[in-house]
């Protein structure tokens, strides 16, 4: 068995795992890069995959969790680390923000449209904690005409978590559920698109 193949099947075993523990499917597809685990959050659908972006001398390989939601206020934001914004773009039309967390404030360009809405989001411990564990993190909300997005109705945004490599732990694949989840219910409890009750209690 080649490493390739190797890796391929550590990787469908961790992925299988993480789908069982959090309630959700693991759909093995042909080929590593078309693997996707699915998981029911609220009333959001999360996917785990793989993705590219293109990079200077090369293509570079992401592993993503992503979730489509309607956002009808157009709260938008970014995190990413400085280093690598030629590889994963910006979104225009958004003010630099200071949460007042030295440690995430160091590590993350942080973007937004609502600076306060984005304090308010980011003012979670557990969620602080987190990212800080996660440097090389890029965090986004990308409108109906980008990336994954591009196709969704208008009025649907996603929010995109991402980190650089094929992230085959499953203990780190849970902290970044984790983060995903916590933002994707903070969100919810800024949208006047969702219930109350259904951004409560994230997974993970």
């Amino acid at each position: 068995m080649s490493m390739r193949d190797r890796f391929a099947k550590h990787q469908d075993e961790v992925w299988r795992k993480l789908s069982e523990e959090l309630g959700g499917v693991f759909k093995d597809e042909e080929g590593w890069r078309h693997d996707e685990v699915e998981i029911r959050e609220g009333d959001w659908t999360v996917r785990l995959s793989f993705t590219a972006h293109a990079g200077r001398r090369s293509e570079a390989i992401y592993t993503c969790f992503r979730a489509p939601y309607v956002n009808p206020e157009k709260f938008r934001f970014e995190l990413y680390r400085e280093e690598l914004a030629h590889s994963i773009g910006k979104l225009l039309g958004m003010q630099d923000v200071q949460i007042g967390d030295p440690t995430v404030d160091k590590m993350f360009m942080i973007k937004a449209t609502d600076e306060e809405k984005l304090k308010k989001l980011l003012a979670d411990e557990e969620l602080r904690k987190l990212l800080a564990t996660e440097r090389d993190l890029h965090v986004v909300v990308r409108d109906a005409g980008q990336g994954f997005a591009a196709g969704f109705p208008e009025g649907v945004d996603e929010l995109v978590v991402e980190v650089p490599g094929k992230v085959d732990d499953g203990e780190r694949l849970k902290r970044l559920y984790r983060l995903f989840a916590l933002l994707l219910h903070g969100i919810g409890r800024f949208s006047s698109a969702y219930r109350s009750d259904s951004v409560a209690l994230p997974k993970g």
